[in-house]
């Protein structure tokens, strides 16, 4: 197990567009080892697609 870990929690709802931006952004910083977590409070899909969509990046999708 990591413990220089850097961990980023994201809350998003129904803002799948400016979510793959987010995550982008925070994706290419140059943090080497990193975990984002998007906390999904029930969007639409298309929210889960984007996330997974970077999982191999580091981001994992939470439902809530």
């Amino acid at each position: 197990m990591e413990t220089d870990k850097l961990q980023v929690f994201v809350a998003t709802y129904d803002r799948p567009r400016l979510l793959a931006r987010q995550l982008d952004s925070i994706l290419s910083q140059t943090c080497p080892s990193r975990e984002v977590t998007v906390l999904d409070n029930g969007s639409n899909p298309k929210t889960r697609e984007v996330v997974l969509s970077r999982a191999e990046r580091g981001a994992r999708h939470c439902s809530t």
